[in-house]
């Protein structure tokens, strides 16, 4: 297995933190690791490190990743910011 690059930045004062994943080798790719990490390592952060809202900030035309964020993860629209060509998108714990 292959396994993803995660990052957590930073939780804010606020209990926020933001979320990426990146499955670099193609092969790799489609095959749940993004999802299954990314649902571990939001346990742990809700639970070990007091997180109540996870932000994750996507470019407009990344298709696979807004569909994983969204119909896999739950995360909900928050807003577009057009000047970075992103989406952002929240899932509160």
């Amino acid at each position: 297995m292959v396994p993803p690059k995660i990052i957590i930045l930073q939780k804010k004062q606020d209990g926020t933190a933001e979320v990426d994943v990146m499955v670099a080798v193609r092969e790799a790719r489609r095959r749940g690791v993004a999802q299954e990490a990314l649902s571990i390592l939001m346990r742990y952060a809700k639970a070990e490190l007091g997180v109540k809202k996870f932000r994750a900030k996507i470019m407009t035309k990344n298709d696979s990743s807004l569909r994983l964020f969204e119909k896999k993860m739950g995360f909900v629209h928050e807003k577009n910011v057009e000047c970075f060509n992103e989406v952002w998108l929240v899932k509160r714990t």
